[in-house]
């Protein structure tokens, strides 16, 4: 049916790739399908990643238990080392005499059979497995979603630009996910739904989680004097407690007051020296003042109550039990983290150490946030209450910089969390997040199960920084908006 039409046209002859006509013989595991899936022969440098993360997508959908791709050697500089989605994976590439490309070899599945692209298909068919199964409609809306994000990042960058990571969760789990662009120039490393980014203050909602780990076993209070953990402060902060510094209402000053190189190398500990040497603004309690500084100092304290680095409670209290193997907090920047996205305006890079943890400072993939997502759907690290505290709006909190959309009707702050009603689309609770030139965007809609993300690591070829913003935005619009095909 159409499914099948769609495989064959993101396979279709082209003057430099074709479709192979012997037969893997491999079945369908959907009756969409029918009978067997050729493999598939990519040849053209340009085409090659993108053609087979659509076909892996493509596959994935409609459950094809494997899918072989077969690469010229030519392609090699292109492809190698690029990660696959989740459930891929690939062995070493053959050589090509750098004098003499055009003699390079097939990399043949008959010979080398470590070099097929297998994309698994864990539980198909299974009806013990506890993912929900993927409905007619998610298909549909999944398709639609897929077609807007690729006409988008065609129209913003080349394959060879920095790019984005981006996921789509409906009640069933991913309904579309993808990746586009490279992580590292210099090594020629494509982004994938494996690769690190840095998440901004997306980092906000861990820190936070952190925090009412401890206030839930009784260590920490939110009415709490932050004096009580930080005995340094002044006299004239003994009104701020432990809920300012979730709220953004302490009245401490924001540390990007102070310059990125001048903070450079930052720790917690001197962002506190600092803190305390400026004058409360407004007074504690007195009104919503979004800063980065409260979040350090939080991170601070959950360190002085846990007796353990900032880091390391972090791992072993939220990262390690929700199997989030790829995340983590990042107190010397730039991390030492293999295949991690890099930072770029156009190609030019630009990492900074922002100085802290716990406002940012911390990585993690598509696929760990796809696991947030879950525990934030069937919590386990805290009660039910607890977290329905961590997404009330408690404080108005005024919108209306470039990084927001323009129809946010009324926007709140919960503890690490933007509380906001939008025109046309359901309560959401989110965070956007910037380090550097990364930015994310993590929107979440409980009501209707419905979260979007959206990682970028760079500007785009026009040198936007924000344009993964847009994207974030449009996708919600559609899931929500759009009428499906019919």
């Amino acid at each position: 049916g159409a499914a099948r039409r769609r495989l064959e046209s993101s396979t279709a002859v082209g003057p430099t790739d074709a479709v192979a006509q012997d037969a893997t013989k491999s079945s369908m595991a959907r009756r969409d399908f029918g009978s067997t899936i050729r493999s598939v022969s990519l040849t053209r440098p340009g085409a090659g990643t993108r053609r087979t993360h659509r076909l892996v997508r493509v596959a994935r959908r409609h459950q094809i238990p494997a899918l072989h791709v077969r690469f010229h050697c030519t392609l090699v500089p292109q492809i190698n080392r690029m990660s696959r989605p989740a459930g891929v994976r690939s062995g070493k590439w053959c050589s090509v005499p750098a004098d003499q490309p055009e003699r390079g070899d097939w990399m043949r599945l008959s010979t080398f059979p470590l070099l097929a692209i297998a994309v698994a298909c864990s539980g198909c068919g299974d009806s013990s497995s506890s993912t929900p199964s993927r409905t007619p409609e998610d298909v549909a809306r999944g398709e639609l979603l897929e077609a807007l994000v690729e006409e988008y990042v065609d129209a913003n960058i080349e394959p060879d630009d920095p790019g984005l990571a981006y996921v789509v969760i409906g009640p069933r789990g991913a309904v579309a996910e993808g990746a586009f662009g490279m992580a590292d120039l210099e090594r020629e490393l494509a982004i994938t739904l494996e690769t690190p980014f840095e998440a901004g203050s997306v980092a906000k909602q861990f820190t936070a989680m952190g925090a009412m780990l401890l206030i839930e076993a009784g260590l920490l209070g939110l009415d709490d004097p932050i004096a009580n953990e930080l005995p340094e402060v002044p006299a004239e902060w003994d009104g701020v407690t432990i809920e300012q510094l979730l709220l953004h209402t302490s009245g401490i000053r924001n540390l990007e007051a102070v310059s990125a190189p001048e903070r450079e190398d930052w720790s917690n500990e001197d962002v506190l020296e600092w803190a305390i040497t400026q004058p409360l603004g407004g007074g504690a309690g007195a009104e919503f003042n979004y800063t980065n500084t409260g979040y350090a100092l939080l991170a601070l304290i959950i360190e002085r109550v846990s007796e353990k680095p900032f880091d390391v409670f972090m791992k072993e209290r939220i990262f390690d039990p929700l199997r989030m193997s790829n995340s983590g907090v990042d107190p010397v920047w730039p991390p030492d983290i293999p295949d991690r996205a890099v930072s770029y305006l156009l190609d030019t890079v630009t990492e900074v150490d922002g100085g802290g943890t716990g406002w940012a400072a911390q990585h993690t993939t598509i696929e760990d946030m796809k696991r947030w997502e879950a525990e934030l759907r069937e919590v386990t690290l805290v009660s039910p209450d607890t977290l329905g505290d961590v997404f009330t709006a408690h404080v108005p909190a005024p919108t209306g910089d470039e990084k927001e959309p323009p129809n946010y009707a009324a926007c709140g702050y919960g503890y690490g969390w933007d509380v906001c009603d939008q025109a046309g689309l359901p309560p959401e609770v989110g965070h956007s997040g910037e380090y550097s030139t990364f930015h994310a965007w993590f929107r979440r809609f409980p009501e209707e199960q419905v979260a979007v993300l959206v990682f970028t690591n760079g500007s785009n070829s026009s040198g936007n920084v924000f344009w993964g913003f847009a994207l974030a935005e449009s996708l919600a619009q559609a899931y929500f908006n759009e009428p499906l095909p019919e």
